[in-house]
């Protein structure tokens, strides 16, 4: 698993850190999804073999904005031998 960190625009309200969190849980091989209305970010851990691109695709479906936060997005395995 690695960690992955988006950054997320045009969320107002409660609701929609629900629409984005939703989104990203429908990704497969994603887990522990969490979106922080107030900083405008969603973290998550995710298998190897998703990608970006896969998870701003939801997103950006949901009607909202992402983009990878820098140095912090998918780089960083989880688990034995990390």
């Amino acid at each position: 698993m690695k960690t992955v960190e988006l950054n997320i625009d045009g969320m107002t309200c409660g609701h929609c850190a629900r629409l984005v969190e939703m989104a990203l849980q429908s990704v497969p091989g994603t887990e522990d999804v969490q979106v922080n209305l107030d900083e405008g970010r969603a973290s998550l851990e995710a298998a190897q073999e998703v990608e970006v691109s896969q998870l701003l695709g939801a997103v950006e479906k949901a009607g909202y904005r992402g983009s990878p936060v820098a140095g912090a997005s998918g780089g960083t395995p989880q688990g034995p031998g990390s």
